[in-house]
């Protein structure tokens, strides 16, 4: 009963005696404020007004969401949101009980039909998802790779989906418990390979600088993997550049971190740059045509573990959005390779712990995931 919150407690403790005063103070984004500093920032907040809700009648808290613009339809990496709460290893919520309810269900761009997407056979344990992502094999199949936080130990899930079916097909099983416990997020190659990220290794290193994250490839053919990328500060969501020759990497507390891939066959990364982002970084995706990144996140640390501990689901956390471009070769940024401005600021309910968003650039859409809100948020807007 007391084991997750002597944990928690103990963690924190021992962070109050290593970190400085102020360095708590800026992480936690209590002082100053981070969601007022946001605010007074924010040259232009979109209007909430043209946002809804969609699908918080299934009780379902969907953290990631992609859009398959080919198949016009965006995938949802969802939990029933009491299961989300009491079984999140990240977090430290680890009532098994509520594990292995999880499932992916498909967002049609046009009508806002939600429907849930159902498996050929079944995976070797239940699902408990957090990430998703995908990639596109050839015009009619999409290959998709899955997180599964089954108590049994972590494993990524690869599938494949043709257009318009409802079914999708396992293809493969990976057990990371040789590299991390829990895989975090995914980016997907049309092989089957991937890059996944290590989550946290211990509650300790979320609101905290340690550095024990990595990044590992996993190729497909081989079906063996290695680790790309290391000593980083909770290692959380990944992306694509648009032409794939850079992955993105969101660290919680270090920011965007922008690797080129030197070699395509190995999975080789290098660490090219480090872009702050003045909160805690969770998700990321990619304009599919600028190439802008936008980094999904967090600002008050003391709101958003009160939210992922409150089982009820009653509290809220705000929620911010940041777009990451690259200096156009006209010194425009002021000597700066790279320009980081926050772009939205979510203080309704509705976005509360939003962790990921996706645009639809075909609808003139902006789609919102969230940790602990059921439904996913749509606005009729491109950030």
């Amino acid at each position: 009963m007391f084991g997750p919150l002597l944990t928690i407690v103990t963690g924190i403790l021992l962070a109050i005696l290593y970190f400085p005063a102020e360095q708590h103070l800026r992480l936690s984004g209590i002082f100053p404020s981070r969601t007022e500093a946001a605010l007074r920032v924010l040259a232009t907040q979109p209007k909430t007004s043209k946002c809804r809700n969609i699908g918080s009648q299934l009780g379902l808290s969907c953290e990631t969401v992609v859009v398959n613009p080919a198949f016009g339809i965006a995938y949802l990496a969802c939990e029933p949101m009491t299961s989300r709460l009491n079984y999140n290893p990240t977090m430290g919520n680890l009532k098994g009980e509520y594990a292995g309810h999880g499932a992916v269900y498909s967002l049609d761009l046009k009508t806002e039909a939600i429907a849930k997407l159902s498996f050929s056979s079944p995976l070797p344990s239940n699902l408990t998802i957090l990430g998703l992502n995908f990639a596109l094999k050839d015009k009619n199949t999409a290959i998709l790779a899955l997180t599964n936080h089954n108590p049994n130990g972590g494993r990524i899930e690869t599938v494949s989906h043709t257009k318009g079916s409802l079914t999708l097909d396992p293809i493969d099983s990976f057990k990371t418990k040789q590299f991390f416990d829990w895989p975090n997020s995914l980016a997907v190659l049309p092989d089957g390979s991937f890059y996944a990220t290590s989550g946290p290794k211990h509650i300790l290193e979320v609101f905290t600088p340690i550095q024990l994250g990595s990044i590992i490839y996993y190729d497909a053919e081989t079906k063996k993997a290695r680790v790309v990328a290391k000593d980083i500060n909770f290692a959380n969501g990944l992306s694509f550049s648009p032409d794939g020759s850079h992955l993105y990497a969101a660290s919680t507390n270090e920011g965007l971190l922008i690797y080129k891939r030197t070699n395509l066959d190995s999975g080789a990364l290098k660490l090219v740059e480090k872009v702050a982002i003045p909160f805690y970084a969770d998700n990321v995706s990619v304009h599919p045509k600028t190439g802008a990144v936008y980094v999904t996140g967090h600002g008050n640390a003391v709101s958003f573990l009160l939210t992922m501990r409150d089982f009820k689901g009653e509290s809220k956390s705000p929620s911010f959005v940041s777009r990451v471009v690259n200096n156009t070769g006209e010194d425009v940024f002021y000597g700066h390779k790279y320009k980081q401005e926050i772009v939205f600021v979510g203080t309704d309910d509705m976005f509360s712990t939003v962790s990921h968003v996706a645009v639809d650039l075909g609808g003139r859409k902006t789609l919102f995931g969230a940790l602990a809100t059921k439904g996913v948020g749509v606005c009729d807007w491109v950030l």
